[in-house]
Parts: C-alpha cells; sequence; structure tokens
C-alpha cells in the first residue's frame, strides 16, 4: 500500500537491444537505478539515460540563446528532411540536447502535439522563442506539405540572425576593450597609486608642476566621491533604460543618432537592410502575398526607424504602387536595394533579387568588421599609452624637476 504512494519520475533512455539496434523511449521509475535494472531485464544495454522534468512556465528562467536556437531548427530540419515523422523527431531532439532551458522547451512542444495539437499552434504558445515570422513560415509548411523546406529556412534565418548579432559583437569588441581596460587602470592608478606620491609630494620643497597638481586634485575627488559616482552612474543607465523601454520618441532618436556615428552608422544600416532583404526573400518564396510579406518582416525589425518606413510599404502597395516605387519615398532605403528590387519586380523573380542584396550587405559587413579590427589594434596601444603613460608622467614630473635641482 505504501509502495503505491512512493513517488516514480520518468526517465528518458537511449540503448541497444539483444539484436543489435539502437532504440530510445520512455520508463517510470522510483530512482535512476531502478530504471536502469529494469530496462536490463527488458534486455536493454543502457547508453543514456536523463530524468524527464515536468513542463513548467518556471523552468524556463534561464535564457535559451540564438546560438542554441539556431541549432534547433537546424537538427529539426534536418530529421524532417531524412523522413522522420514530427513526433518522433521532436522526442529526438528532445534527448539529445544538452541545455535544459531547451529540453524544457522542447518537451512542452511534445506535450502539444501528442495532444493533437499542430507544430505551429504549440510555437505561438511561446512568442519569446518563437517570432510571428518562425510562426507564418511553420503554417504554410503545415499547409503545403512542405514543413522540411519551411523547417530549412527558419533555419537560415535563424542562422542570419545569430550572425548579425556575432558581427555586432565583434564590432563592438575592441571599442569596449579599450574604453573598460583605459577607465580600470585609471581608476586603479588615481585611488592607489597616486595618493601615496602625494604624500611624498608633500614633504617635497618647490612648486609642483600644473598636471602633477590636476592629477592629485582630480584622485582626492574621486576617493571622496567614488561611491556617489557609481550610484549616480546606476540612476543614470537605469533610468535610461526604462525610458528607452517606454518612450517610442526617445527609441527613435536614439536610432537616428546611431545612423549618424561614424563608420558604426553605416554598419548598422547594412546590417538592418541585409536583414530586411533575407527576411522579405524568405516571405516571398514561402509565397506570401507581398503586404503580408511586408508586415511580417516589419514585425520582427529591431530598428524603430526602420519598423515604421516598412510599416508604410504595404499601404503604398495596397495603393497599386510597385515595391521599388514605395521603398524611393523613404530615405531610409539605398538605391542600391531599389534599383535590385526594380529588377526583381520586372523579372518577376523578387526573391533572388533580395537574396542578392542581402549577399552584398553581408560582404561588405565581413569588409568592415575585419577592417576594423585591424585599425583599432594600433589604437588601442595608443590611447592605453597616452592615458597610463600621462599618469605616469604627472607623478614622476616632480622627481624630474628635483633630480634637475640638486
Amino acid at each position: 500500500m505504501l509502495i503505491s504512494h512512493i513517488k516514480q519520475y520518468t526517465y528518458q533512455w537511449q540503448g541497444i537491444t539483444v539484436d543489435g539496434k539502437k532504440t530510445l523511449g520512455e520508463i517510470k521509475a522510483v530512482t535512476l537505478k531502478i530504471a536502469k535494472m529494469q530496462l536490463m531485464k527488458q534486455g536493454i544495454i543502457v547508453l543514456k539515460i536523463t530524468k524527464k522534468w515536468p513542463i513548467s512556465f518556471k523552468n524556463f528562467t534561464k535564457k535559451i540563446s540564438s546560438e542554441d536556437m539556431t541549432h534547433f531548427f537546424q537538427q529539426f530540419a534536418n530529421l524532417m528532411t531524412a523522413g522522420i515523422p514530427i513526433v518522433q523527431s521532436i522526442n529526438i531532439l528532445q534527448f539529445i540536447q544538452e541545455k535544459h532551458a531547451l529540453q524544457i522547451l522542447i518537451s512542452a512542444i511534445q506535450i502539444d502535439i501528442q495532444s493533437g495539437k499542430t507544430l505551429t499552434q504549440s510555437l505561438k504558445k511561446y512568442p519569446h522563442y518563437f517570432d510571428c515570422f518562425i510562426c507564418h513560415l511553420s503554417e504554410v509548411g503545415e499547409q503545403t506539405g512542405k514543413l522540411a523546406l519551411m523547417l530549412q529556412r527558419i533555419a537560415l534565418t535563424q542562422e542570419k540572425k545569430w550572425y548579425f548579432k556575432n558581427k555586432i559583437k565583434q564590432a563592438l569588441l575592441y571599442p569596449s576593450l579599450l574604453f573598460t581596460v583605459a577607465t580600470l587602470v585609471s581608476v586603479i592608478m588615481l585611488i592607489v597609486i597616486v595618493p601615496r606620491f602625494a604624500e611624498l609630494f608633500q614633504n617635497m620643497q618647490g612648486k609642483l608642476p600644473g598636471l602633477t597638481v590636476w592629477i592629485i586634485a582630480c584622485s582626492t575627488w574621486l576617493r571622496e566621491n567614488i561611491w556617489k559616482c557609481l550610484l549616480e552612474i546606476v540612476l543614470i543607465f537605469s533610468l535610461f533604460y526604462l525610458s528607452l523601454k517606454n518612450s517610442s520618441y526617445l527609441q527613435h532618436r536614439i536610432d537616428r543618432l546611431f545612423f549618424k556615428l561614424p563608420f558604426f552608422g553605416k554598419f548598422l544600416q547594412k546590417i538592418i537592410l541585409s536583414r530586411f532583404a533575407y527576411s522579405l526573400a524568405t516571405t516571398e518564396y514561402a509565397g506570401f502575398p507581398l503586404d503580408q510579406g511586408l508586415k511580417i518582416t516589419m514585425n520582427i525589425t529591431t530598428n524603430a526607424l526602420y519598423a515604421q518606413e516598412i510599416a508604410k510599404l504595404p499601404i503604398a502597395i495596397a495603393q497599386g504602387k510597385q515595391l521599388h516605387k514605395a521603398l524611393q519615398q523613404s530615405p531610409l532605403f539605398p538605391p542600391l536595394l531599389i534599383q535590385m528590387v526594380k529588377i526583381g519586380e520586372e523579372s518577376g523573380s523578387i526573391d533572388n533579387m533580395l537574396l542578392k542584396v542581402a549577399n552584398f550587405y553581408e560582404s561588405e559587413i565581413d569588409h568592415f568588421v575585419s577592417t576594423l579590427s585591424h585599425l583599432l589594434e594600433p589604437l588601442i596601444m595608443v590611447v592605453l599609452g597616452v592615458l597610463i603613460g600621462g599618469l605616469v608622467i604627472a607623478l614622476y614630473l616632480p622627481i624630474f624637476k628635483l633630480g634637475m635641482i640638486v
């Protein structure tokens, strides 16, 4: 009677039968050891066995990265292309995942599909992970019987998204490193090293050089106000983040400011244009009407300025304008994109032309990141040399002056 009340857990396993065939499944047992013993009695050699955790939104606390989602869709597309049924494909996907958060998400999708829901209906329940673009392509794939093909397109889209994120990180890595290292070294010198030199200089006769006096004054002020400064910086950034999140006007102003930055403005614009061209090409390939494809593309555009301009395009299309003429109404779309779209509309292959535009901008992005990394390497050395060298010179100037007097 007591045994019936003992809690049992579900374990997912993968193993080999006595015939040498690979197999997998689920088994309920009180402990992992008992689960293995039960499988051994069935003549199964266990290769891998893991506990299946209960599905709950509380389990979605860990963020699933773009890289993980890209690999998920790539694996999903490969399994479906190989002719494996969707239920079995999802079961395999859940079993081979190493990230617990992704296992939980796939388990939730598996339960939905086993209960009779479609893949699209399940994906729509988790908009944080699957945007409208993914859901629309999944729905088209299910309706046309080309789910494997649409999953391949989704995988490529996720790969592009991951690619652009990495390119932005690469472009910002050196400036961020420069700023962080220079700030940390300067603060440490001002708080720790400069006060000791200041004590030494108190016993020296003669007037200190102006640069040294200024450095000592900065050190004194920083030591007295360091916590106040840190608190103010945290408050300023917090208020800025909340304002940016809740104010569309501020978002527009910040996005416009980014485009005016030297070097980085053009770089960010090319990333947005490449994503726009690739996303719109994918919706065209999937068979969406042009106005609907533009609406889907608008919803996944992260830049407020471009989202606003793309929102105007379906209205212009509904009024009978061609896409290239609608694009001409906005200064945000360059002549290259407009001309390629025009050629695509005239030849009836707008998706191919958009893909060529996306690939062109990708090559430009790669070239920019490569050039930037080569330019910033010596710049980092120069800036660090000026900052640290300036502090060192300011501290040793009085000593040099004293040596000259002696």
